[in-house]
Order: C-alpha cells, then sequence, then structure tokens
C-alpha cells in the first residue's frame, strides 16, 4: 500500500488526537518546505518515518491543527513538556495503534519511492531566492516594522508597562495590530509585569516569534502524463548491446525510435530460431541499459507499444518530468507564456486549511498569472487571478458569528492578503525583471464568471488592489495605472503538457510547438491580437533595483 492523498490522516472515533502526514507528502509531491528535522532520504524504515508524522489535535467538526510533536516525539519522551499529562497518555495509545503503524509504513514506502527519482526535469524556477538565515518570514524582503524598530532600541531598558506603552504608540507610524499580536510579543511582556524589573530592547528582538507565519511560495506541479517524446529516425544497425551479459547469437538490432532530450530508444531486434527469424522489440535506456519486460523479466516485448510503455514507466521512475500545472489555465486569457498557478502557502501554522481549487495544506492564497506582451513590448507579468479561498471562508464564518467573529477564527492576514499577494507578485516581478505587473479588472473576471460575485470582484479587483498597489509603490515613486497587454483575437495558444497548442478561430489545430516563440510561427494569416486595458504598474530597470533592495513590511505599507 502506497501514501494516498486521501488518506493522508488517521482520525480515532470521539478522540481529540489524531496523526497526519500531509506535511511530508506535501514535501514529496509538491516541492513544499521541510518542516521537519530530519530528512526524507534519511528514512529506512517504518520507525525513522515517525519523525515525518504529525500529531494533531481534531475538533468536533472533523478540523485539525499541529499540536507541534510528532510520533518520533511521543516515543522519545520529548512530546512532555508540549503535551498534557493526560494527552500524553493518549498519544502514546494513538502511536501505537495499528492504523497509525501502516500510515508510518506507507510513508516509508513513500519515501523510498522518492529517494529513487533521483532528479526531476522541467521543475519551474523558484519564486524567488533562498531567505537568508533568520529571515521573519521565510521569503526575502519580507520585513517586519516591529523588529526593525526594536533592532534600533537594543540598549534601551525600560519597564514592561513602558514597552507596550511604546509599541501600542507604533500604530501612528504604520504598525499594524496584527503584527504586534502575532509576534508573540505581547505575552511576552505581559509575562515580564510580573518581574518588578528593566526588559532590555535586545530582548524583545531575541522574543519576536513569526515563526507560525513562515510562508513559502511554490508552483502548483503536476507530472506529465508523457514522459519521454519518441520520434522515428533513420533506421541502421546497430552494435552488440555491451550492458547485456549474454547477447543472443545472431541477433540485429535496428534503431526505431529515439527521444532527443533523454536518449531513451526503442529498437527493433531480429534473431534466428529454429522456425525461422523472429522479430521482437526492446527498450534501451540514456545510459545504455536493456529494460526487462516485467511480466516475463526478459529484456524483449512483443510490441513496440509495449517497449515504449516500459520506457515511459521507467522514465518516471528514475527521472520524472514535472510541469508547471495548468489545471485552471482555461480560466485566464490565451496568448501568454511561462503560465503559473503559484500558491502562497503557511506550512508552519497550526491550523489546517485544506481549499476546494488545490490539495495543498494551508494555501493563504493562489496567484494564477502568466508573461505577455504590452503596448510597446514590453513583457508583463499578467496576473489573472488573486484568491484566497481561505480568508472568503473566514469572513463568511464571522458574518455568522457577528462582532466579535473576528477575534475567534484564526485567520493570519485576513485584511492583509490581497496587499501581501500583491507585493510577493512585485518582488517576483523584479527578481525576473519583468517590466510591468498588470491585473484584470473587475468587469474582465465579471466577464470571466458571468456575474458571479461581482460586486465582490471590483472590490478586490478594482479598488482594493490598486489601492494597496499605491500605498507600497509610494515609496518607489510609483503608482498603479492603465497599461495595455496584448490578447489574441482570432486565435488561440495555450500551453498544454509542456509544449504550445496553436489552433485557428474554428478551434482547428495548427499545431504544437515546443516554446512559445515557436508557437508565434505557426499563427495562420490574418491572426489578430487585440490590446486589453488592465490594471497595472510599470517597473523601469531603477525601480526593480529598488524594490530587490529595500523589499516591503509583511503588514501595511
Amino acid at each position: 500500500m502506497t501514501l494516498k492523498p486521501e488518506a493522508l490522516e488517521v482520525l480515532f472515533k470521539d478522540c481529540t488526537l489524531g496523526v497526519s502526514a500531509r506535511r511530508a507528502y506535501e514535501h514529496m509531491t509538491h516541492g513544499q518546505v521541510n518542516p521537519f528535522n530530519r530528512s526524507v532520504a534519511s528514512v529506512h524504515s517504518a520507525a525513522d518515518a515517525a519523525a515525518l508524522i504529525d500529531l494533531v489535535r481534531v475538533d468536533s467538526s472533523g478540523q485539525f491543527s499541529l499540536t507541534g510533536v510528532t510520533l518520533a516525539d511521543i516515543d522519545n519522551g520529548a512530546c512532555e513538556t508540549t503535551l498534557r499529562k493526560q494527552e500524553c497518555r493518549l498519544a502514546k495509545a494513538i502511536a501505537a495503534a495499528s492504523s497509525t503503524c501502516e500510515l508510518m509504513t506507507d510513508l516509508q514506502m513513500a519515501a523510498r519511492q522518492h529517494a529513487v527519482r533521483r532528479a526531476s526535469r522541467n521543475v519551474p524556477a523558484p519564486f524567488l531566492p533562498s531567505p537568508e538565515v533568520g529571515q521573519a518570514f521565510g521569503v526575502p524582503l519580507l520585513r517586519s516594522r516591529l523588529r526593525e524598530y526594536l533592532a534600533t532600541q537594543l540598549r534601551t531598558k525600560a519597564s514592561a508597562e513602558q514597552w507596550i506603552g511604546t509599541i501600542t504608540n507604533l500604530a501612528g507610524k504604520g504598525l499594524r495590530e496584527e503584527e504586534w499580536q502575532r509576534s508573540e510579543l505581547s505575552d511576552f511582556l505581559i509575562g515580564q509585569t510580573e518581574i518588578d524589573g528593566k526588559v532590555v530592547g535586545e530582548e524583545l528582538v531575541r522574543a519576536i516569534d513569526f515563526s507560525a507565519l513562515r510562508i513559502a511560495v511554490i508552483p502548483s506541479l503536476t507530472e506529465a502524463r508523457t514522459q519521454l517524446r519518441f520520434e522515428v529516425v533513420r533506421s541502421r544497425p546497430l552494435a552488440k548491446t555491451k550492458v547485456e551479459a549474454r547477447p543472443q547469437a545472431g541477433q540485429q538490432r535496428h534503431l526505431r525510435l529515439f527521444d532527443r532530450v533523454m536518449g531513451y530508444r526503442i529498437e527493433e531486434v531480429e534473431h534466428a530460431t529454429l522456425w525461422g527469424g523472429d522479430r521482437h522489440w526492446q527498450s534501451v535506456t540514456f545510459d545504455g541499459r536493456v529494460l526487462k519486460n516485467l511480466a516475463t523479466r526478459r529484456a524483449v516485448f512483443e510490441s513496440q507499444e509495449d517497449a515504449i510503455s516500459r520506457a515511459q514507466v521507467h522514465a518516471r521512475e528514475v527521472l520524472p518530468k514535472v510541469l508547471a500545472s495548468e489545471r485552471w489555465v482555461d480560466w485566464s486569457w490565451t496568448g501568454g507564456e511561462e503560465y503559473r498557478e503559484w500558491l502562497i502557502t503557511l506550512p508552519y501554522f497550526a491550523a489546517t486549511y485544506l481549499s476546494s481549487h488545490f490539495n495543498v495544506r494551508n494555501i493563504l492564497a493562489h496567484v494564477r498569472c502568466d508573461i505577455r506582451e504590452g503596448e510597446n513590448g514590453e513583457r508583463i507579468l499578467m496576473l489573472h487571478e488573486v484568491q484566497s479561498d481561505w480568508m472568503q471562508d473566514a469572513r463568511r464564518q464571522i458574518q455568522e458569528i457577528g462582532e466579535d467573529g473576528e477575534h475567534e477564527i484564526d485567520a493570519p492576514f485576513i485584511r492583509e492578503w490581497p496587499a501581501l499577494a500583491l507585493k510577493l507578485m512585485l518582488l517576483h516581478a523584479a527578481h525576473t525583471g519583468a517590466d510591468a505587473v498588470g491585473w484584470t479588472t473587475g468587469a474582465h473576471q465579471e466577464k470571466r464568471y458571468r456575474g458571479l460575485g461581482k460586486e465582490g470582484l471590483k472590490e478586490l479587483y478594482d479598488r482594493t488592489l490598486p489601492r494597496e498597489a499605491n500605498r507600497m509603490l509610494k515609496p518607489f515613486k510609483l503608482r498603479c495605472e492603465v497599461i495595455e497587454v496584448y490578447v489574441p483575437d482570432n486565435f488561440r495558444i495555450r500551453r498544454s503538457e509542456g509544449a504550445y497548442k496553436v489552433t485557428n478561430a474554428a478551434g482547428r489545430v495548427l499545431g504544437v510547438a515546443a516554446t512559445f516563440d515557436e508557437a508565434r510561427s505557426l499563427l495562420p494569416d490574418g491572426a489578430h491580437e487585440r490590446l486589453h486595458a488592465v490594471h497595472g504598474a510599470r517597473l523601469s530597470k531603477e525601480s526593480r533595483t529598488a524594490i530587490l533592495a529595500t523589499g516591503f513590511f509583511a503588514w501595511g505599507s
């Protein structure tokens, strides 16, 4: 039995605790950060897998949250400082349950399979460079206003009450209430009020803890259905395979199909038998090894199709081809290059939210975007959608609960998520050298979704994002403005399996190209593009440099 995405949790009837392998699974399959102290490559037994399985709390509705404890912590007693005594006893019983042991075995097998895959092909470039050690939010250039202020007060001594008053007054200088509360500094200072002494600013800097809000921005990925692309090549006889210990006497091999990228080939094999000549097929890897038929354990296949299938399976096992997902590409304009579905996630946040769009834990927001040409040939990072299922659901819950709902619902960045998503996309655009960032208007979204939720769409795309863009770009002397992008009018260019498919106005496929530029060469006579006005911000070389030197505050402008 292998690890399945629908069976990553083991929950027990009438029990407040359970176990989850979701974070380990997401690390192996989605390229999510590894939140554990142990690498997947070091898992050689079911017992090793215990360090990659979370103990979770389960509420009455079946929702679960992290306890900060793994199954390994239960075994070595490290959980006793985190859990209550009654919970420790319950955790030990859960760790010994047969269903938990099965999950450990499944995770060990998945880790072994993951280790066999020596590398991946076509993985999209990272969203941003790796953050420096100690970076507050897990991504570079996302800053904490509170931490930076206190860093100027390292030698200042004051009572806890005085520090609370000073920090509270920072609200007039841009400090947001959520940053103050999420920093864990409030609890630290309240605890210090019981101690009649002075607190040094350096202590406060050390006490700030945003670890639960560390952000990871990952692409939505999918595994290619076709790992290899075989082409018919000029047939020629081949020498005996040196890797094979005993090449069959009288065997003649002819090259028939070849994958130019990976070097796999399909050969036709002819040899003499007592009844005359016989013909089979064989799959040969990039390093010259002949693959065995898994059914017969022989190195030959009855048909060319079977040989191709075996080569595809082998490539998937040892060198999988991973592509940027195109699951929601039809909900964007055609004609763009490098389509991406970026997931802004909170992998360390205790509570768990699962979206209906993607099978990844705690997606704070997702952004669907591509690169397209502007009016004057600019390279524009075009945002087709900026959405947060998590925050939408949280807002609905707050409305149902009433005025105090926002204090009862633990939804991070609930007011700031559109601005945070835009800041991250501006950092990405500056990092990749884009000339501008653009996003669709409320009218475009209303047309796309046929009027569904039109008031909310107009509020987000026409008012919230432009307002936040002006605030965060003001220090760089930039502003939100109308920019124009090209969108095909009577043809389509759409990514499919990592390639670009070109169709005419009637939907007839004109060709498939490996690159966007090659796809444009397939456009029919009379192909026409139309300029669409969208919201956006232009980024000069100087402004990109300034953004990458300064970055943005996680909250506020």
